[in-house]
């Protein structure tokens, strides 16, 4: 089957099973929900679109699942590991996206530096349970959950809508466990747990006020946040899965 000349190229990439589609060409928006549908499309937690691209500065602009747009720390990564692949950017520089600015760099894993976002403690009242967590915003908001029961996981979609979030928010559940961190993160636009959450890592850090920790997310690999003042370095494995075009 021929391709159509309006074929858009796209990869396929993902960080700890945080997937995404990225795209370098212009590209009609409302596709994205089409495109990102698990049965229906190519399957992804987002779209990353190239807005500019030199050798040591780059823009990216990123859809949710549901075509809204939001700061993605793991989206950001995987798209300067393709971009590095291909030759397009060097090993290091800047990026920006969706109003975050960070300097990169790209080796063996991607580094992001960024700001160190501030962290309020706050409680919510949800059917006669109060929930006593963190609220992070680098990037994205997010409710974080330190060593909550397992059973509040069931609460993450109501958490997600709380009446105190005016825009809603990510929630963000951290784990003890002997080898570390384990991390789940229900997220705005795309409305579901997703395998893997960059920002939700950095959160959690931030929430426990941890000068370094790793955390194992569900999609497996690892998250790595370093913290020292103003500033964070959040470090992980990046992968590429397929190249193709979109009609």
């Amino acid at each position: 089957m021929a391709l159509k000349e309006s074929a858009t190229r796209f990869d396929k990439i993902h960080a700890c099973g945080n997937d995404f589609i990225l795209i370098q060409d212009s590209f009609d928006h409302q596709n994205v929900s089409r495109w990102c549908h698990r049965q229906l499309g190519i399957g992804a937690d987002g779209v990353m679109a190239v807005s500019h691209c030199a050798e040591s500065n780059v823009g990216l602009l990123h859809y949710d699942a549901d075509g809204s747009r939001t700061f993605c720390l793991n989206g950001t990564r995987s798209a300067l590991w393709a971009l590095y692949q291909q030759g397009l950017i060097d090993k290091s520089g800047t990026v920006s996206s969706e109003g975050v600015t960070a300097s990169f760099h790209v080796d063996e894993w991607v580094v992001l530096v960024m700001s160190n976002p501030p962290t309020t403690r706050m409680q919510l009242s949800l059917d006669h349970v109060t929930f006593d967590g963190f609220f992070v915003e680098p990037g994205n908001p997010q409710f974080v959950l330190i060593d909550p029961p397992e059973s509040w996981c069931a609460h993450a979609k109501d958490l997600r809508h709380h009446r105190d979030f005016h825009k809603g928010a990510n929630v963000t559940y951290v784990f003890s466990t002997p080898m570390g961190y384990r991390i789940r993160t229900f997220e705005r636009g795309v409305e579901g747990f997703t395998l893997a959450c960059g920002t939700g890592a950095l959160a959690a850090a931030a929430a426990m006020n941890a000068r370094s920790a790793r955390f194992v997310p569900d999609g497996g690999d690892w998250i790595e946040v370093a913290r020292d003042g103003a500033y964070a370095k959040v470090t992980g494995p990046t992968h590429w899965v397929a190249t193709g075009w979109l009609s």
